[in-house]
């Protein structure tokens, strides 16, 4: 007998199932189809009734009253450099990897980041309830792209404890002072009852950095702290919930958070959760009142219901992506629409509502018809067909290593995924796959949810909308997938995470930001170098950012660059291979030159949250770091690299310049062996005669082994001695005048 098929969620850790091989199903087995939709979804509900750890009122000595985000200036470094700017009591605050903590506005040139507060962070009044205490949003910003920050509070509350906080920074129209600006969060709550309660909109009028009106204290502006309770339908936002994805800040000033319309949030069985639709609650700025009024607007798909066991076939969480204008929107389901046009696209695919008047109606578009000719290469000759005919292969839209949209300079909708199939074509088993090996398990053992071979990787895709339907582009491939969070789960002890009931997921996190004319995409992620991993297993146990750019032609069209960016694995020790929770803003600037023609480079504002326990521990502090990332997808020359705003030119503090050799020297054929045992050789070109300091870091940032050497103009190979230190991967970093690079070493 199936199992009963629950609601699902991206918020979930990666779901324990088995690797497809091909196109042909396993005979003579015994083996059952995955149910992923089951899986996926209680874990969902476990998720949501979590608790997290008691906590006591810290005792507070003299400190700054901001939380330790005192504003400083610092030298303008060379090479990757991630800031350590802020910090959270636990990781719980940023699990969801398409929530928007970060922002950028490009009007006020401002850079800010909504989190739950720091374990260090004294609010005013300090709450001693326990949940409270952790429970209050700060925002931290930057006009100088990290170069220095400030802070202000803007939600604590005794009863109301704020959870996986997101938000932006509402600006007027035509606006340039950041003192006529407002941070605004939003974000689901919970309270005494151990449940959850409701959700919050939060705002508060920001001042300049240093200034007064930044302090620890939100906002008394009457409603500019709102709690919107779950129980019952209010007259303005209607009744939603979890309003944690995809925050949005818009030119016409307005801002919008998308939560989900449900009849009961905490309900622990698919039937009473009761999936309906979704909200999209819009806040516009109130002149008389100093805050915003808030207005909610339903949308509720065409869901495919199982009448025998009563529920809809569809992943809970909506989503939701506008135009720089704010004139067009989308909000789109994972799910299976009752009104496919044929069976390849009847599984768990994107069912999309568009607005073209600012949400003043709404309108759904057309599904992908994946039997058009454009699919089949990319998509559907690397998916599993269906055992009950094996002539038919039917996508299912994966939302477990995150799933992410954008709208370009056409307000045409893009859609980056991963994408596995459905293991049987019955209605009621479109949330079934396949597993691939008898015994469940790959050649080294491990059971992986992708073949990890060519043909069968975990594909990242653009999915787009176009004038005429649907498009797609590969984008790359990954070569690590998901730990399980489970005991049970397959990678559980390949997971970097410590296990208190569950170990946090650690998903590749998909996720997109494109420049402000909507010309050129960033699409990121999170994978591992499998070298260095447990015996080499395909688990992301050790995470580095990677980025491709994906440019839109105007009038219609995309092209891929040919250029893939590592952006953390030269970062310092503390960021490089454990770049967890990431984040991208949703919009960044094109930093090369308007007068440089040949080539692009972007500036992505990006934080990654971890800490330096081994394995990291999920309730203790987290540290939050910060970098502007130059994506130098062209090698723009440096003196051609303009940031916007008057104050910077040029690559400044938390900046990454990637795609440009740091000044002087750089690595020439890297480390050999790598593997190594014993010693290694590090290969070093140098422009000049100079001297280098060269540092061993094992993984939790201490030196190991420390020398210094001269270096010649052209090819230096310098021998180090390795002998003694233990099995493990460790970093090497070689500094030369004011400039740094590091690359990974592994120690047999």
């Amino acid at each position: 007998m199936k199992k009963q098929l629950l609601l699902g969620s991206a918020l979930l850790a990666t779901l324990s199932a088995f690797p497809q091989t091909g196109r042909v199903v396993p005979k003579g087995t015994n083996v059952q189809p995955v149910d992923m939709a089951a899986t996926s979804n209680q874990r969902y509900i476990e998720q949501l009734h979590k608790p997290e750890p008691a906590q006591k009122a810290p005792t507070y000595g003299p400190q700054n009253q901001k939380g330790g985000t005192t504003a400083k200036s610092v030298a303008n470094p060379t090479a990757t450099v991630f800031q350590p700017f802020t910090g959270s009591a636990n990781v719980f605050g940023v699990l969801e990897s398409n929530s928007r903590p970060l922002s950028y506005n490009d009007e006020l040139n401002l850079v800010s980041f909504i989190h739950r507060k720091s374990s260090t962070y004294r609010t005013n009044p300090v709450q001693t309830t326990t949940g409270a205490i952790s429970g209050a949003i700060v925002s931290v910003f930057s006009d100088d792209w990290g170069g220095n920050w400030d802070s202000t509070c803007v939600w604590n509350n005794a009863a109301y404890w704020a959870r996986y906080p997101q938000g932006g920074v509402y600006n007027p129209p035509s606006n340039t002072l950041i003192t006529n600006a407002y941070v605004v969060a939003s974000g689901p709550v919970t309270g005494q009852a151990n449940s959850w309660q409701g959700s919050f909109l939060a705002t508060k009028q920001l001042d300049t950095l240093g200034g007064n009106g930044n302090d620890s204290t939100a906002s008394s502006v009457s409603n500019a702290q709102q709690f919107i309770s779950n129980t019952a339908t209010t007259s303005v936002t209607k009744k939603f919930d979890f309003p944690s994805l995809h925050f949005s800040a818009t030119d016409d000033g307005k801002v919008r958070a998308v939560g989900m319309y449900v009849k009961d949030y905490n309900a622990t069985t698919s039937a009473a959760f009761g999936f309906i639709g979704a909200n999209v609650v819009t806040g516009t700025f109130n002149n008389s009142t100093g805050t915003m009024d808030w207005a909610g607007e339903y949308i509720i798909p065409p869901v495919r219901l199982v009448p025998s066991y009563g529920y809809r076939q569809i992943v809970a969480r909506p989503h939701m992506a506008w135009n720089e204008s704010g004139t067009v929107g989308y909000v789109w389901f994972i799910g299976c629409d009752s009104n496919a046009v044929n069976v390849e696209s009847s599984g768990y695919q994107p069912i999309v509502y568009k607005t073209t008047n600012s949400g003043g109606s709404w309108s759904q578009i057309p599904g992908i018809n994946f039997q058009n000719p454009q699919f089949q290469a990319p998509v559907m000759n690397m998916l599993f067909s269906t055992a009950a005919n094996t002539a038919i292969t039917i996508p299912y839209f994966y939302t477990g290593e995150g799933i992410d949209g954008i709208v370009d300079a056409n307000n045409d909708l893009h859609i980056v995924t991963t994408v596995i199939a459905t293991a049987r074509s019955n209605p009621d088993s479109l949330g079934y796959i396949w597993p691939a090996f008898p015994l469940g398990k790959g050649n080294d053992g491990e059971a992986y949810l992708f073949g990890h071979r060519p043909g069968f990787r975990p594909y990242i895709y653009d999915f787009h909308t176009t004038s005429s339907g649907w498009d797609v582009l590969m984008v790359d491939s990954m070569s690590s997938e998901a730990p399980g969070v489970k005991s049970a789960d397959a990678g559980f002890n390949d997971n970097p995470w410590d296990a208190n009931t569950d170990k946090s997921e650690t998903d590749a996190r998909l996720q997109m930001s494109r420049t402000t004319d909507g010309k050129n995409i960033v699409i990121t992620w999170a994978e591992s170098d499998t070298i260095f991993t447990n015996n080499q297993h395909k688990w992301n146990s050790f995470p580095d950012v990677k980025a491709r750019l994906v440019k839109v032609a105007q009038g219609g069209g995309v092209s891929l660059h040919p250029t893939k960016i590592d952006i953390t694995s030269s970062a310092n020790v503390f960021v490089a291979g454990h770049a967890t929770k990431h984040y991208v803003s949703e919009k960044c600037p094109k930093v090369s030159s308007p007068t440089y023609t040949s080539g692009v480079a972007i500036g992505l504002p990006l934080t990654v949250s971890n800490n330096t326990s081994v394995p990291m521990t999920q309730y203790n502090n987290v540290v939050h770091y910060y970098t502007s990332a130059v994506l130098n997808f062209d090698n723009v020359p440096n003196d051609s690299i303009y940031w916007p705003g008057n104050k910077v030119k040029g690559p400044t503090t938390g900046t990454t310049t990637i795609g440009v050799k740091a000044a002087g020297f750089d690595f020439a054929n890297g480390l050999y062996p790598n593997p190594a045992s014993g010693k290694v050789t590090v290969s070093l070109m140098s422009k000049t005669n100079s001297s280098a300091e060269i540092k061993v870091l094992n993984m939790v940032g201490q030196v190991v082994k420390s020398v210094n050497v001269p270096l010649q103009s052209g090819t230096n190979d310098v021998n180090l001695n390795i002998e003694g230190l233990p099995a493990g991967m460790y970093m090497v970093s070689v500094r030369s005048g004011g400039s740094n690079i590091a690359t990974k070493l592994i120690i047999e």
